[in-house]
């Protein structure tokens, strides 16, 4: 017979591998890391890659595991979910900043933090996601700071003491940096298939990525455009395609602001999808500006132009300006002959529009002695051309 231990559940019952959840983790291969406190289990997780292929997903995942009686009353359930979560985030932050002294620790980003609270308690679901955002913000700058790109809490939730249980996930993510995004969901049981799924809770704008999917499926490596992101918040800058979110937050913050000082409707403000409206341009085969519709992280340059529409307090019929950005992830965001083409061509479209144009720098200059197109243009004076070990007189240009 051919097997082997999985050494990952060495020590642990399997009731409580179960419930740490160490399947999601498949698509790693795990460390444990050992840890001050018997409650977190903390591992080092390396994505699996093909024989001969480089590793370049590292993150630390830190689960625990909360029991407690069942808590009936409302007020119980809101100081214990308050206290011990917030309790509990710090408990795993600073084994998070012991754990950054491993050697693999400066390769580590999207570190992940799930608490799964065993005791069921009685208070509005909602409530809950509102006061563990509020934890998520108050340590913020140091969630940041040891690279925690995603907090996951389970709990059991009756909404009054006479209801049924149910099972709800909330997920916060902070993929860009500078956005939190909250999604929650119930689990519940597939009628036809007897598979437990998550399902967004009903009244969200927008179902949550995780939406239909079972609950066991596992944590995904880093895709290409989270690749890139790294790499940008690597040379602490903002990923390019990230700044299109930007304008969007910072548009509907306003709005959101003018209303409550003004006591105004919501009715009053554009709708969300409306507020401001982005179209990507790019160079075709004839070095032309068009318009293009692709997916971020999809652009071959390190330079990226939009037309943006935004519908401000100040002017709520829209106005439109141009940005132009570099992308730091290819060439460090230097300058090309076709960044520069780029350039040249989304300030002049800014110029017979008659509309702003905002450039947001993130580069490293010119790179005229790297551009393949400058390059073929060099030509090596050998001292004995037949011997090139003799060395050279110098370089000169070709027209």
């Amino acid at each position: 017979m051919d097997f082997a231990e999985d050494r990952i559940y060495r020590h642990l019952e399997p009731a409580l591998a179960f419930q740490l959840e160490l399947n999601r983790l498949k698509n790693y291969d795990l460390i444990s890391i050992p840890t001050s406190s018997q409650k977190m289990h903390l591992y080092l997780a390396s994505a699996k890659v093909a024989r001969g292929r480089q590793v370049s997903d590292y993150r630390f995942f830190i689960r625990s595991i909360i029991r407690h009686s069942d808590l009936v009353t409302a007020a119980a359930s809101f100081e214990y979910m308050k206290n011990e979560g917030e309790r509990l985030l710090l408990e795993a932050l600073d084994e998070l900043e012991v754990a950054h002294t491993h050697e693999h620790a400066s390769r580590t980003d999207g570190n992940h933090i799930f608490l799964n609270f065993v005791p069921c308690v009685t208070m509005d679901p909602e409530v809950i996601a509102e006061d563990i955002k509020g934890i998520v913000l108050k340590y913020a700058s140091r969630l940041v700071k040891l690279q925690v790109k995603c907090a996951e809490i389970r709990c059991t939730v009756r909404t009054r003491p006479s209801a049924n249980p149910v099972t709800h996930r909330i997920c916060i993510n902070n993929d860009s940096g500078f956005m939190l995004s909250i999604h929650m969901y119930k689990e519940i049981t597939d009628t036809n298939t007897g598979v437990i799924k998550f399902s967004s809770i009903p009244n969200v704008k927008e179902k949550g990525p995780w939406h239909g999917l079972p609950v066991s499926t596992p944590y995904m490596t880093k895709d290409h455009l989270e690749m890139k992101r790294s790499k940008a918040q690597a040379n602490n800058t903002t990923y390019v395609y990230d700044y299109p979110e930007l304008f969007k937050l910072n548009v509907a913050t306003a709005w959101k602001d003018y209303l409550t000082l003004t006591g105004k409707q919501a009715e009053s403000a554009p709708l969300g999808s409306d507020v401001v409206t982005i179209v990507e341009y790019d160079l075709n085969h004839e070095d032309k500006l068009v318009p293009v519709k692709r997916f971020p992280g999809e652009n071959t340059i390190g330079m990226v132009a939009w037309k943006i529409n935004m519908k401000t307090v100040e002017f709520p019929k829209g106005r439109d300006i141009i940005v132009i950005a570099n992308d730091i992830t290819i060439e460090i965001g230097s300058f090309g002959p076709r960044e520069d083409k780029l350039f040249k061509e989304a300030s002049k479209l800014a110029r017979d529009l008659g509309i702003p144009r905002i450039y947001l720098a993130a580069n490293s200059g010119a790179r005229i002695g790297l551009a393949q197109e400058v390059r073929d243009k060099f030509k090596v004076a050998w001292e004995d051309e037949t011997d090139p070990e003799k060395g050279l007189k110098g370089l000169y240009l070709t027209p």
